[in-house]
């Protein structure tokens, strides 16, 4: 019983794997490899993040990263804070108003939302990181290096 009890401890068979790459669910990847570079790079401030990911981000980040939204949205934030996010996401008219109305210090974009073009024309939020699922802009005044993480497959573990 102890081996197979040290065993089932190595191998964390209590854990459940989370999707961390394109392909791994046709609709859910979580920012795995994001949230690796930010912890990496000692990054402290205010995330904006997509609504679906933000306990997440919270859960493997807090207290050091702060996100911008979370699905307690409907109890715990203003009930305008939402279709901000659909704008910003979108690169609907007003997302920069969005944007620089909140202390926004980095923004994750899922690969493909529109607002990852958009942001990429914008000398004052550089690409900091990507992935084959993410993006990260941070504001330039962070001074982040770039890490292309493009190509790298990623292990998510829940908890």
């Amino acid at each position: 019983m102890a081996i197979a009890l040290a065993a089932d401890v190595r191998n964390h068979i209590w854990t459940l794997g989370v999707p961390a790459n394109p392909g791994d669910h046709p609709q859910v990847v979580y920012p795995v490899g994001a949230l690796a570079y930010l912890e990496a790079q000692h990054v402290a401030g205010n995330l904006f993040v997509p609504f679906e990911y933000g306990a997440y981000v919270s859960w493997m980040l807090y207290p050091s990263i702060k996100v911008s939204l979370d699905s307690r949205y409907e109890a715990a934030y203003p009930t305008t804070l939402l279709d901000e996010h659909l704008t910003l996401y979108g690169a609907r008219p007003g997302w920069l108003t969005v944007l620089e109305r909140y202390p926004t210090d980095a923004v994750l974009v899922p690969r493909g939302a529109p607002v990852e073009a958009t942001l990429a024309t914008d000398a004052d939020w550089p690409r900091v990181y990507e992935d084959d699922a993410y993006t990260i802009f941070a504001r330039s005044q962070l001074g982040l290096r770039f890490v292309d993480d493009r190509g790298r497959r990623f292990v998510g573990r829940f908890p």
